[in-house]
């Protein structure tokens, strides 16, 4: 247990507790099938990084992750053992969290209203030695707004010094990382981590963004320090939940609901 005033948090072999008593649940209580079921992984902010960018594909372990160091905090403020190998954290003073939510229709806002509301909310709470967790915020409005506005909330992280973990599909907000280091203020550094993932064959044809056919992608789980990669699969994922146009046109053909062409 660090002072508060180190703002840290390092870990080693984290896992999400959570996902581990699911998994043990489905199992029949059998714990020897749970090493190979959970991936673990290095998580650490510091003096290296307080703010901390995760990108990768979807289903690719990023609200995992989050959701870890969460309930790691937690769990070693309360004087539980954490969910680790080994770990160092210092004290905070709140754990804020911004996550999708329901659009409440009897607010009138819309979804990027509520997020709004919800993001000033935290920022009225919120101070050098707390936690704030994001997971795909402001992604209820245009890519470009959305880029804009989460490089300015990332700014604001920096010069408040906090400890943060922003996990999105935002692949530009982690490429600008270093200007977002160079040009705020601030002893809080931004830096970029990547979920890893794994080809199970060779893609049949070299641009799947031009075919239509979907990169075979196989998610491991690993987050690690790096660039974002700049895609998130969304073909492949199309295809393994049978949306893809393909699959599509061809549940409709089946039922004979596709319009004729003229």
């Amino acid at each position: 247990m660090l002072d508060q005033d180190k703002r840290r948090f390092e870990a080693h072999d984290v896992y999400n507790i959570d996902l581990a008593l699911h998994l043990l649940k489905q199992s029949g209580g059998k714990p020897q099938e749970l090493s190979s079921a959970i991936v673990t992984n290095d998580f650490t902010q510091g003096e290296e990084g307080r703010i901390v960018v995760i990108t990768g594909p979807n289903r690719g372990g990023k609200t995992t992750l989050l959701q870890a160091i969460g309930l790691a905090q937690i769990m070693m403020q309360v004087g539980l053992y954490v969910p680790a190998r080994e770990a160092a954290m210092s004290i905070c003073d709140n754990i804020l969290t911004h996550y999708p939510a329901l659009e409440k229709l009897e607010k009138g806002t819309g979804r990027f209203g509520e997020e709004a509301q919800r993001i000033e909310s935290l920022f009225k709470s919120a101070t050098r030695h707390s936690l704030i967790l994001l997971n795909e915020s402001l992604s209820s409005t245009s890519g470009g707004e959305s880029l804009y506005l989460s490089q300015d909330i990332v700014r604001v992280l920096r010069m408040l010094g906090t400890r943060a973990v922003y996990a999105t599909h935002l692949h530009g907000l982690a490429a600008s990382v270093g200007e977002l280091n160079r040009d705020t203020r601030g002893d809080s550094k931004v830096l970029s981590m990547v979920a890893l993932i794994e080809a199970d064959d060779e893609p049949e044809e070299p641009d799947s963004s031009r075919t239509g056919k979907p990169v075979k992608i196989k998610p491991t789980f690993r987050i690690v320090p790096g660039p974002p990669e700049g895609h998130s699969y969304a073909i492949d994922l199309a295809y393994r939940y049978g949306i893809s146009k393909d699959q599509l046109i061809e549940t409709l053909e089946q039922r004979g609901e596709l319009v004729a062409s003229s």
